[in-house]
């Protein structure tokens, strides 16, 4: 799988590197190597302790959409 991460360069030696669309999933490091490299470690830790999983949901009847009130 592939994510995106946003790394921001906060200060002097300082990078944040944030997993877009994963909540709190967050690393810093003194390079933004080094913070990718955290990300990354984070993201693994995540996943081995979680699950993705997809769910659906059933569209409103045509009664219901018709008049939403």
């Amino acid at each position: 799988m592939q994510y995106q991460v946003l790394v921001e360069h906060r200060a002097h030696d300082l990078f944040f590197a944030t997993v877009v669309g994963v909540p709190d999933c967050v690393a810093e490091g003194a390079t933004q190597e080094e913070a990718l490299t955290n990300a990354k470690a984070v993201l693994k830790a995540r996943l081995a302790r979680s699950g993705l999983f997809t769910i659906e949901l059933e569209g409103p009847s045509a009664k219901s959409a018709a008049n939403p009130w």
